[in-house]
């Protein structure tokens, strides 16, 4: 957080977050950052499975119906809100222009890679059904607790009802057994 430059925050409403979000805004309030807190602004679920997310919001006076990501999951909403909150910010102080279309079309190029990335494999036609079937193979790197709890719902939201395999591989310093048992 430097001095005079606004800062941008997406701290979810948890419980266990609430100290780090009263610490942003203490730390900007200090060096006279304009301090905007992108989880005050709404999210209207739309849509979000294995091919992405779309969500309405509002941020300020200007409405973003149906945002489409390339991510799935809420978390990654949040991200998507956070950073759209910063072009709105740089929007409106004339620093960036940025009009719906390019808005739109950036936000479906966005990619993490890494960061449920699913991949189709065609597992070859099926003689009962005629039709091919397809695994979907989910990559992740879900490293803590946060990160797991994070994965493990956005499988349950963009793959329910459906049979799971998770192989996980983690080094001997995470919290193993907790992550496990999610």
């Amino acid at each position: 957080i430097k001095t005079g430059v606004p800062v941008v925050s997406m701290v979810p409403h948890d419980e266990s977050l609430k100290e780090a979000a009263k610490v942003i805004a203490r730390e900007a309030y200090e060096k006279k950052a304009i301090f905007y807190d992108a989880s005050r602004y709404p999210i209207v679920m739309e849509r979000s499975d294995k091919d992405g997310s779309v969500f309405s919001t509002r941020i300020e006076d200007v409405d973003f119906p149906h945002l489409a990501i390339s991510m799935c999951g809420e978390h990654q909403v949040e991200n998507a809100l956070c950073a759209l909150a910063a072009i709105e910010i740089l929007r409106k102080s004339g620093i960036i222009k940025l009009d719906r279309e390019q808005l739109d079309d950036g936000f479906l190029k966005a990619r993490q890679p890494g960061r449920f990335e699913v991949f189709s494999i065609d597992d070859g036609v099926s003689e009962a059904a005629s039709s091919s079937k397809m695994t979907m193979v989910v990559l992740d790197g879900a490293h803590n607790q946060d990160g797991m709890e994070s994965l493990v719902k956005t499988v349950d939201d963009c793959f329910y009802g459906k049979r799971v395999l998770s192989v996980l591989a983690m080094l001997q310093d995470k919290a193993v057994d907790s992550m496990l048992d999610l």
